[in-house]
């Protein structure tokens, strides 16, 4: 005669079992959960390093620079030697165009307060290009300057965005004396439209985000009335437009059609003794002062494929002997087959879900400020929360435990109940 197992008593029967498996496992669930936990937290860094690395490359593409060779030169070159340099590089046979432009160092410093006077802001400002491609700066509000007396500003400072900053007092460089003096004539007034991150690499600058420059060169510690802003162009109350008050340091240079960036490189080091980059060398370049931090993303990245692929190996391999017993517990209480592998396969999976997501719950809320203080050197790096990352970790995790168990999910998924027994 058979036995009648209803559904409601086979469900309470197989709720009993999981607990069972729970509490039998206690270390394997602690283990399961400080793994994923780990994988989280160390995947969220790995998107990080890699956008550190690679942001610096992304500014000089968005920049419009892309097909065109940039030239840095020496921190203390005189205006005399930029300006016979800038001569050299112009009379080259494959020069087509030479801009002298600001893009690496302070473009002006101003100071502004708002209608209350003791709301008052020192900004380090930074000129955008007029054909930025699109902005390779993480945004915590708002939009990029999209026409004059538009600026964004650094998360560090107290402003928010649609706030008019008046009564702007800019700095201006003597060409006779080559002092540097407060204008006389103020902007009236300019239109906070974004907030990017303090932590975005500053352009042109490899290795150093705006947070390791202020905690270096600035003060020792961060204020939210001094930071950073970007514009497109500040006009002052005459429609002038404000130009830099530090030597431009910086060549972009067009090749002539027919010649290769390549070439002008090496007729540019011929004249000047300046080292210039295309997009290619530039690349390779910030690789180069990145290598100890590319040597670590790289061996993260290796490990991780190897203990992967050795622990899907194994664990199918052995999860055949040790689980055979409880698929035939799960099946002779009623549950189908198929039910019976899958809960075998997946029943540790809620344990993965609960460990990654407390790996980015405490990556969100002290990864960025943990790692910059175990980690980065000199503002080298700061590693912030960007959330869209998730989605690619949680994938990785989850397609990881599916490789790690797919085997075993396969092969006894494909048996019956009689493959098992005729094996005992």
């Amino acid at each position: 005669m058979g036995i009648c197992i209803t559904p409601l008593f086979s469900q309470n029967i197989m709720i009993k079992l999981v607990y069972k498996e729970y509490s039998e496992n206690i270390l394997k669930i602690l283990i399961l959960f400080c793994v994923s936990f780990a994988l989280a937290f160390i995947g969220m860094f790995w998107f990080a390093q890699k956008r550190i690395i690679y942001q610096t490359v992304d500014i000089y593409k968005a920049y419009g620079l892309s097909g065109k060779v940039v030239a840095f030169e020496g921190e203390f070159a005189s205006n005399d030697r930029v300006t016979e340099d800038i001569s050299l590089i112009k009379n080259l046979e494959c020069v087509e165009k030479l801009e002298n432009v600001n893009i690496y160092r302070d473009y002006n410093v101003i100071d502004s307060k708002t209608d209350d006077s003791s709301r008052e802001y020192g900004l380090y400002l930074y000129k955008l290009p007029d054909d930025i491609k699109y902005n390779p700066y993480h945004m915590i509000d708002g939009r990029m300057p999209e026409k004059p007396n538009e600026i964004m500003v650094s998360s560090n400072v107290n402003i928010n965005c649609g706030e008019i900053l008046k009564d702007y007092i800019y700095l201006y460089r003597d060409n006779e004396t080559d002092n540097v003096f407060k204008s006389d004539v103020r902007v009236p007034a300019v239109t906070v439209v974004g907030v990017f991150d303090l932590n975005n690499q500053m352009p042109f600058r490899f290795g150093w985000t705006f947070k390791g420059d202020y905690d270096g060169s600035r003060g020792s510690s961060l204020n939210d009335d001094c930071g950073y802003a970007f514009c497109l162009d500040i006009t002052d109350s005459e429609g002038e437009k404000l130009e830099s008050y530090t030597t431009c340091l910086s060549f972009v240079v067009t090749p002539k059609e027919g010649f290769t960036t390549s070439e002008l490189i090496n007729q540019i080091y011929s004249v000047t003794g300046l080292t210039a980059y295309d997009l290619d060398s530039y690349t390779k370049l910030v690789e180069e002062v990145n290598e100890e931090q590319l040597m670590m993303f790289r061996s993260v990245s290796l490990i991780l494929v190897v203990i992967l692929l050795t622990l899907n190996v194994s664990y199918g391999v052995i999860s055949l002997s040790i689980n055979k017993r409880k698929l035939s517990i799960y099946y002779i209480h009623g549950l189908s087959w198929f039910d019976t592998v899958c809960i075998v396969t997946f029943i540790y999976l809620p344990f993965i879900l609960l460990g990654s997501l407390a790996g980015f719950f405490l990556y969100a809320y002290k990864g960025a400020a943990m790692l910059w203080d175990f980690i980065s050197l000199n503002g080298d790096c700061a590693y912030m929360f960007e959330p869209y990352n998730i989605l690619p970790v949680s994938t990785i995790i989850i397609v990881a435990y599916l490789m790690i168990n797919l085997s075993f999910c396969i092969i006894n998924g494909r048996k019956t109940p009689a493959d098992l027994i005729r094996r005992e």
